[in-house]
């Protein structure tokens, strides 16, 4: 391995790590700010104020998270896949950059938005319950489409046995022959007796 492959992979190594990690760092500067714009402007405890900071920013991270995989299943699903709701999850995103932005720019240019901004945590506990109840309704969903593959896949295989019995030729009903004349009998006692008759016939 020459040096520059190498470094290149290490490079595209810590290109990863970077990308990793990054997404779970970007929040905590927003994490801070609403800790600190909510004790400020809203006169809020320090414990009340990290539990504010910490809970719209995981709600943040998962709203977005999800409102991708709903982008993503609905640009790869087949046509005859139900179509997830990612106007709901877009909403949900609208709805935290909203509160987002109000606890932090907002409150600082208008103090007075103090009096209201409140009112968006009780929004955002709904917020929250309708993000589980579109994660639910999509594992639902996924798994109706798994299900509906595995049964598509046990018809094919059901047919495909049909098929293969279809083109084999059917087994002889009278497997056994008789020596002298060649008539065929389904069971051996059938052609001993019918062998027997044979001999009487020829003993007489």
């Amino acid at each position: 391995m020459t040096l520059r492959k190498l470094a290149n992979g290490w490079s595209a190594m810590l290109v990863g790590i970077v990308a990793n990690v990054a997404p779970w760092l970007a929040p905590l500067p927003t994490a801070w700010l609403v800790y600190d714009r909510t004790m400020l402007h809203l006169g809020w405890p320090q414990w009340v104020a990290i539990v504010a900071g910490v809970t719209l920013e995981l709600l943040g991270v998962g709203i977005l998270a999800t409102a991708l995989e709903l982008y993503n299943y609905n640009g790869s699903k087949r046509k005859s896949d139900p179509t997830a709701p990612l106007w709901l999850a877009l909403v949900l995103v609208a709805l935290y950059f909203v509160t987002a932005l109000m606890l932090t720019i907002a409150l600082d240019i208008a103090p007075v938005l103090a009096l209201v901004a409140p009112a968006l945590f009780p929004v955002l506990s709904v917020a929250s319950f309708a993000l589980l109840a579109l994660r639910a309704d999509h594992e639902r969903r996924l798994s109706e489409i798994e299900q509906g593959k595995a049964e598509a896949r046990a018809k094919r295989e059901q047919k495909k046995r049909e098929r293969e019995r279809a083109d084999q030729p059917p087994s002889n009903p009278h497997p056994f022959a008789c020596s002298i004349c060649g008539a065929r009998f389904d069971s051996q006692a059938a052609l001993n007796g019918h062998q027997n008759k044979h001999r009487t016939k020829e003993g007489a």
